[in-house]
Order: C-alpha cells, then sequence, then structure tokens
C-alpha cells in the first residue's frame, strides 16, 4: 500500500489527458484527475487520455488493473494505490464544524460518547471523519453508511468494533490536514 499527497494547485499539470467530461469539472477537481491520470498511467504502462473509468452506484471511479482512491481538501490531494480495494480520505481541520450534529450521523455510540466526554475536540473530531470516510470508500458505499463500520479511536490507533475489519492508519499529511487510510492486507 502507497499514498501519494500534493499540495494544489499543482503547478505544470498539463489537462490534455482530461476527457470531455473532466474538463468541465471546477479548477481543482481538474487538476485531482490530471494527477490521477498521471499516477495510473505510471502504474498501468499507458497514455495518460486513454484511461477509461467506470464508476460503481454511488460514483466511486474505478480503471481495471489497479486499486486505488483518491480524496481532497482545500488545497490537498492525496491518492492511495495497494493490490486490494483501498479507501483514503484526508480532511483540513476545521475548529468551527459542527461535530456535535454530524457525530451520531457517522460514528458509533461508543465513539460518539468519547467525543462528547471531551467537547468535539476538532483534532479527534477530524481524525474519526477521516477513518468513517476510509472506510465507506474503501466498501465503495456513501458517507451516510458509517454507521456500518464502528470503530473507537484509541490513544495508541483505532479498534474496529466489527467482524473482518480492515486495517486502518491515520496520518497527517500537512500541517493542519488530517487523513486516514483503509485497506485489507491480501492472504
Amino acid at each position: 500500500m502507497n499514498y501519494l499527497c500534493y499540495k494544489l494547485p499543482a503547478c505544470g499539470i498539463c489537462e490534455d489527458s482530461l476527457s470531455a467530461e473532466e474538463k468541465a469539472f471546477p479548477a481543482s477537481r481538474r487538476q485531482v484527475r490530471a494527477l490521477l491520470r498521471e499516477e495510473l498511467a505510471r502504474r498501468l504502462n499507458m497514455d495518460a487520455a486513454d484511461i477509461q473509468f467506470t464508476y460503481n452506484e454511488h460514483g466511486k471511479p474505478m480503471v481495471d488493473g489497479v486499486f486505488f482512491n483518491i480524496s481532497h481538501s482545500a488545497d490537498l490531494a492525496c491518492f492511495a494505490f495497494h493490490d486490494s480495494p483501498i479507501g483514503i480520505d484526508i480532511q483540513q481541520i476545521r475548529p468551527n464544524t459542527n461535530a456535535a450534529k454530524l457525530a451520531p450521523r457517522l460514528f458509533c455510540n461508543e465513539q460518539q460518547e468519547l467525543l462528547q466526554q471531551e467537547n468535539y475536540p476538532a483534532h479527534k473530531f477530524f481524525c474519526c471523519w477521516c477513518i468513517a470516510e476510509a472506510l465507506v470508500k474503501l466498501y465503495g458505499v456513501t458517507i451516510w453508511q458509517a454507521l456500518e463500520y464502528p470503530f473507537v479511536l484509541k490513544q495508541h490507533g483505532v479498534q474496529m468494533l466489527f467482524d473482518n475489519a480492515p486495517t486502518v492508519e491515520l496520518f497527517e499529511p500537512m500541517e493542519g490536514y488530517l487523513g486516514a487510510v483503509a485497506y485489507k492486507l491480501m492472504a
């Protein structure tokens, strides 16, 4: 498993490989897609313009021959690659987020209680948000299905509360951002 992070706007990114649909994306999303195409082209040994994306029912992009996932927040983009399905999320820490309102929709009761005891500290809330996003992206579902993958953030990692759980790693891609990547190890 590996992941790469890029600060946006990424200078020198050629958007010529984008499809007509992708060229209509907002500027930051175009840059992310162009960077993704470059990374996929390197891994698949093909021209970036020839990459054909398919999408699952929730809009998760896929390409034959490689497992990947993308995330971007504010001016940072991250890409994760693995030999099996993978999910990644990054979030810029935003202290004014209404964590008390969002937590019940995303986190199991045990995790909500822990956050509530500490009055929803932004750092821990965004760690949990990244974990929830990485998990749903791994499984190819939406964030509103996060409660199907319960976990508790511990002092030294993440305790998964469901069977056959993946590995989840937290990381800090850049000051002011948090990230999580979720993947299963191949047997």
